[in-house]
């Protein structure tokens, strides 16, 4: 089960980080792609099944001012450490 939350939480990710580039993994689109992708990196997160360790895509996107700046997940804040879901049990605890 545990397997399964990794999985759908990488999913949604990714399909984050194609809406932001505004191209699919390994796709050539010419002057519609906003950014690049460079590497991943893992990532403890802890849900209300246990820790699990989870693949973060990066990428840089590139700024109007002829920039970049680096591609922040919405579904995973950066500094996020575990789900909602967990958060409302330990509050419910207390």
């Amino acid at each position: 089960m545990r397997e399964r939350v990794r999985d759908t939480i990488e999913r949604i990710m990714e399909k984050e980080l194609e809406a932001a580039l505004g191209a699919a993994r390994s796709a050539r689109v010419g002057e519609t792609q906003v950014g690049y992708r460079h590497g991943t990196r893992s990532r403890t997160l802890t849900t209300s099944l246990g820790r699990t360790t989870i693949t973060m895509p990066r990428a840089r996107l590139a700024t109007d001012d002829g920039g970049t700046t680096k591609w922040a997940s919405a579904a995973v804040p950066r500094c996020q450490r575990q789900t909602a879901r967990v958060d409302e049990a330990i509050v419910g605890v207390y």
